[in-house]
């Protein structure tokens, strides 16, 4: 991986892996799912690149459990001056979450048009794909149900008309949903 093309990650990455490295606790604003602003203490464990971001797993202190963070909606990373001695290696790792999450998951199938295909392949890079005989790509992903309605609705949005939902049929009916809400705040135009 290219760590020079994710430059806004670099500093705090760089961190992170010294604070993993040296067992040192770390401290950082976060933004939770729900938009709430908090000040987090995080004994940092590992960190991994998924669904395009990386994430932090670690020990948090206020939690006393341990969680996972995205990189992006962190802010003011700083290692604190305290080691911890906590031993992480019978912790729960990132791996088992994966494990719990696809217990959860859906089967998606896209259906990109021929004038989008880059851009499909650079943000499905992982996902089963095949062409098909009229120019258009077929993308077939299994994804977590938080996962689909975050992140990929966002992305499915961002392709305009040159993609289409093919599956599951109630992802369609959630994306129609949030299209008749937009149309709704912009109906004054």
């Amino acid at each position: 991986m290219d760590m020079g093309s994710l430059r806004p990650y670099n500093e705090s990455l760089r961190v992170l892996k010294n604070a993993i490295a040296d067992r040192h606790a770390v401290r950082f604003e976060y933004v939770s799912g729900k938009n709430e602003r908090m000040h987090r203490s995080v004994e940092p464990v590992s960190l991994h690149y998924q669904y395009d971001t990386w994430f932090l797993f670690g020990y948090c202190r206020s939690r006393n459990d341990y969680r996972e963070f995205k990189l992006s909606r962190m802010a003011e990373v700083h290692i604190l001056p305290d080691r911890f001695e906590r031993n992480h290696d019978a912790a729960p790792q990132q791996m088992n979450f994966e494990k719990l999450r696809w217990n959860n998951h859906v089967n998606v199938e896209l259906r990109f048009s021929s004038e989008s295909i880059a851009k499909a392949l650079d943000f499905f890079y992982d996902a089963e794909r095949s062409f098909n005989p009229d120019g258009s790509l077929t993308i077939k992903l299994k994804m977590d149900n938080n996962a689909r309605e975050k992140w990929l609705l966002s992305v499915v949005l961002s392709f305009g008309t040159d993609v289409e939902i093919v599956e599951p049929y109630d992802l369609r009916r959630t994306l129609k949903e949030n299209l008749e809400k937009m149309l709704q705040t912009y109906a004054m135009v």
